[in-house]
């Protein structure tokens, strides 16, 4: 369990302002057609751990209790969800928070895959070479089209605008509980963004790891076995050339 990253997961689900972000995002279909049951359970997420460390009496007193106590909250959440809407539906959330913000190790080779394959179509130019792929001129062609349908930069600008849209609101009074909850440094949400700046930014980061989620499901559909372990022995190299100490990070797909 890793308190402190769900603990992002339902704050940024917690304000309305972001819930124009939520299809684009992958949240499930449930959520998105209607997403403030999840929202006001997200909230009780925050108010029932922070009642819990300000009440003496309910105030864990050693590590073990400390941490049985975020199990249980975090238990008692994603009941709650399944309740509001369906089991179904709080398991499918259960994995996009795990893919989007909680397994880092996921959310990072998204990051870099993103990164690699607009490199791979030469979308984008870096100083650091582009190693040369093993793939043939048909499946990279074919690699580039889908690159250019789910990670168009023109997507991605829009999203900028829409995340930096959404920030100039004033603070409503829950996002106001949130900024004074982070500057006490209660639930472990201390930042320095504040909770708007924080929500977009993930957001943003979401998106785009989404739509690269999305890319990685389409491909082994068009493509061979064989092509597929090319283009991902060419991410590795292309990783270890450029970043060396994080190529263990770049997962191999399918990406459940």
């Amino acid at each position: 369990m890793d308190f402190l990253n769900w603990s992002q997961v339902f704050k940024i689900l917690s304000m309305e302002r972001c819930f124009p972000f939520f299809k684009d995002a992958g949240l499930p279909s449930a959520i998105i057609n209607n997403p403030q049951p999840l929202a006001t359970c997200a909230k009780e997420f925050h108010l029932e751990f922070d009642a819990t460390l300000t009440n003496p009496a309910t105030r864990p007193t050693s590590n073990e209790d400390h941490l049985k106590i975020r199990q249980e909250i975090l238990d008692s959440t994603f009941e709650k969800i399944g309740l509001a809407y369906n089991l179904e539906t709080a398991k499918a959330l259960h994995s996009w928070g795990l893919r989007y913000v909680v397994n880092r190790t996921e959310e990072t080779s998204l990051s870099l895959w993103h990164e690699l394959f607009l490199r791979l179509c030469k979308v984008i130019r870096k100083d650091e070479p582009v190693i040369e792929s093993q793939l043939n001129s048909q499946d990279l062609e074919l690699i580039c089209g889908q690159v250019q349908q789910y990670l168009r930069s023109e997507n991605h600008k829009f999203i900028l605008q829409q995340t930096w849209s959404a920030e100039l609101a004033p603070l409503t009074e829950w996002e106001e509980w949130l900024r004074e909850d982070e500057q006490r440094g209660v639930g472990d949400l201390k930042t320095i963004l504040g909770p708007v700046k924080t929500a977009t930014s993930y957001f943003n980061a979401i998106i785009i790891n989404y739509a690269t989620w999305q890319l990685w499901q389409e491909l082994p559909k068009q493509l061979s076995n064989q092509t597929i372990e090319k283009l991902v022995a060419w991410g590795r190299e292309q990783v270890k050339n450029d970043y060396q100490n994080v190529v263990e990070f770049l997962q191999a797909p399918p990406f459940e």
